[in-house]
């Protein structure tokens, strides 16, 4: 009887239980606005996108670029450097501080290549030490006709041993009446090659200088058999009051 009462109740706790677990419907009920409101004083952003849109004059717009691209050359700083007045090499050192560590793959003692350091912050690298440009670059004004016939005939002469580098002018208009690259001296060449008069033709030394960038400013009359004299600058002679080609 003792066992049978207990089971009963047992029985009523578990179905107490699981009546508990039933889930229950709730229905939700609009309680309407309580308070004052205002509207939304946000701007729909794609409504405005799609209007302002409408009011651009997209043609005006079209032809104000294709005509600023067809007249880039044109629009380029003009850098007017003084005309040389008497030929001389300038001896230019191109080494570089690296400012920061330079890593890359360097062989090890058993032969496996690993990521290593290979040149630390401070060291100085010369690039002539590695790699030895086989052209020569002549740096022109090409707003004055004498140093554009000049830029011609080293053109003609030379080919692709030499690259015209124009500091003013319209580089677009020169490279199509002559049908080759013209290239444009910008702020950064500008910066790093002390280009100080023109013309000047740019090269690589020998000798004592063989490390060096040499910077020949060209004083007139200009001719091809100058820019052969001077390819790789020039170096005093001692007891001398002239200066020749090494």
């Amino acid at each position: 009887m003792e066992f049978k009462r207990w089971r009963r109740a047992w029985a009523g706790a578990c179905f107490t239980i699981l009546g508990l677990a039933v889930p229950v419907t709730a229905s939700a009920v609009n309680l309407g606005i309580q308070g004052k409101v205002w509207p939304i004083a946000e701007v729909n952003i794609l409504k405005l996108l799609v209007e302002s849109a409408t009011q651009v004059n997209w043609h005006h717009v079209q032809q104000g670029l294709l005509k600023k691209a067809e007249n880039w050359g044109s629009q380029l700083p003009q850098w007017n450097f003084p005309e040389v007045s008497q030929t001389k090499t300038v001896w230019f050192n191109p080494s570089i501080s690296l400012v920061k560590p330079v890593y890359g793959p360097k062989k090890s003692r058993n032969g496996n290549y690993e990521w290593a350091l290979l040149y630390p912050a401070g060291t100085t690298v010369n690039p002539l030490q590695y790699e030895r440009p086989p052209t020569d670059m002549l740096f022109f004004n090409g707003t004055v006709p004498a140093q554009v016939d000049l830029a011609k005939q080293a053109l003609k002469a030379f080919g692709a041993s030499i690259y015209i580098v124009e500091t003013a002018g319209n580089p677009e208009n020169l490279a199509k009446s002559l049908d080759v690259p013209v290239y444009y001296a910008n702020k950064g060449i500008l910066a790093r090659f002390p280009i100080r008069k023109l013309p000047t033709l740019m090269g690589v030394g020998t000798g004592p200088h063989e490390y060096d960038l040499a910077l020949t400013e060209l004083a007139p009359p200009f001719s091809v058999k100058q820019l052969q004299a001077y390819w790789n600058g020039m170096i005093a002679v001692p007891g001398a009051n002239h200066v020749q080609k090494p």
